[in-house]
């Protein structure tokens, strides 16, 4: 493995792709660097205070909404707050605090469980009604079941900010460096595969069966090994820059605590759903390896294989980015034909592992023969049917004709 490592970062040109993909990665800092979180530390600090005022959730809500009332009476009566004294600096610095505390403490204790409630209370009426029904649909009951099931538990919620998690998902995730990132992979795995034979050496390491399969695997090995440095590299850059720059500071809080994950049907917290974004990260890593090694194989040139391996990544991407701003942006009705392709490429589409955040929004099962499966779950295993078929094929045929 050591030689393979040499073999592909020996390249100048792998080198300062490599810069690339951090000047990049650069970037996405000092967009987060820019939009900083200023007041979090002070507007944490007076939840606590809150969390453990012993007061009842309603009265909480009203001690807030006393402070924000007083500021504005002062603010009626011409007084300039920005000079006043206030318990976090001026008064204008209190009323910032205050405001953004107020829409934290109202969904966290009135909105977030209201919410859950209705859910809910409706999957029960559903269920009642189809029970009713002697031709009902068996996937609507089972729909509402797992409705029950997911939303109906307990969340271990608190007054403990969480940061502006949304912040840190909106700058990271699905992000010029995904496709940077992944390009760079298929540059590592097309050099890795094209080299020996440019150099001259494929009749000689091809010479026994035995090589030919063990050289394979190490290769495809190798390259992924090192993909999953420079992507866990990126996912502990984006955890430090979440907890510098956006108060992202305990890890340990549940995921739905944050605005965009309310419905989150999954127990994770938010160093889980860091650990399952590089998980996912890693598992797209591998199918475009896979891919792109299969190939190298077929192809054997380097100046072949890369623009057809980056073409076809690029197009799945543009397809896949089309229907995404079509869901998203344009909000498309749930039963127009653009949403339910949507779903459909988020289901066996291995590059929407890299856009985390549309799994975990919202309950989001795939029905499969009579029970509801995570769609991520789906999306997983096709990525590993996919790698897993790529290299059986690969190994049968690398370097079979320079034998």
């Amino acid at each position: 493995m050591a030689y393979e490592l040499k073999k592909l970062f020996s390249s100048k040109l792998i080198l300062i792709c490599l810069a690339l993909l951090a000047a990049v990665f650069g970037l996405l800092v000092r967009h987060a660097y820019e939009n900083r979180i200023t007041d979090s530390d002070e507007t944490a600090a007076f939840l606590k205070e809150l969390d453990e005022s012993g007061l009842s959730d309603e009265k909480k809500i009203e001690l807030v909404e006393e402070r924000i009332s007083d500021i504005q009476t002062l603010i009626e009566k011409g007084e300039n707050i920005q000079k006043i004294q206030g318990v976090y600096g001026s008064l204008l610095a209190d009323a910032m605090i205050y405001a953004k505390a107020r829409i934290f403490v109202k969904r966290m204790l009135s909105e977030f469980p209201g919410a859950r409630k209705r859910l809910i209370m409706e999957a029960y009426y559903n269920l009642d009604a189809l029970g009713k029904d002697p031709q009902s649909d068996k996937r609507e009951a089972a729909l509402n079941e797992l409705i029950i099931e997911k939303y109906n538990r307990k969340i271990d919620i608190s007054l403990t900010m969480t940061g502006e998690l949304t912040s840190v998902t909106d700058t990271f995730d699905f992000s010029v460096w995904d496709v940077a990132f992944a390009i760079f992979v298929i540059m590592l795995t097309v050099r890795m595969f094209t080299m020996d034979r440019a150099a001259g050496a494929a009749i000689v390491i091809f010479s026994t069966s035995t090589k030919r399969r063990c050289l394979c695997v190490t290769q495809i090995f190798t390259v992924f090994m090192s993909s999953a440095v420079i992507l866990a590299a990126a996912v502990g850059a984006e955890v430090v820059c979440g907890y510098l720059f956006c108060g992202v500071t305990d890890l340990s809080l549940p995921i739905q605590m944050t605005a965009s994950f309310e419905f989150c049907p999954f127990l994770l917290s938010v160093g889980d759903y860091y650990l399952l974004k590089f998980l996912c990260g890693l598992l797209f890593c591998l199918t475009l390896i896979c891919v792109t090694a299969l190939l190298c194989i077929l192809f054997r040139r380097f100046l072949a294989v890369m623009p057809l391996s980056v073409a076809i990544y690029g197009v799945l991407f543009a397809v896949y980015c089309v229907f995404r701003k079509s869901v998203v942006f344009d909000r498309v009705n749930a039963l127009d034909d653009r949403f339910v392709l949507f779903r459909c490429l988020r289901t066996f589409l291995p590059v929407a592992l890299t856009d985390l955040k549309m799994y975990l929004t919202s309950l989001d099962h795939v029905w499969i023969i009579s029970r509801y499966v995570p769609r991520i779950a789906v999306c997983a295993a096709v990525s590993v049917l996919i790698s897993f078929v790529c290299v059986a094929v690969g190994v049968k045929l690398y370097g079979r004709r320079e034998r």
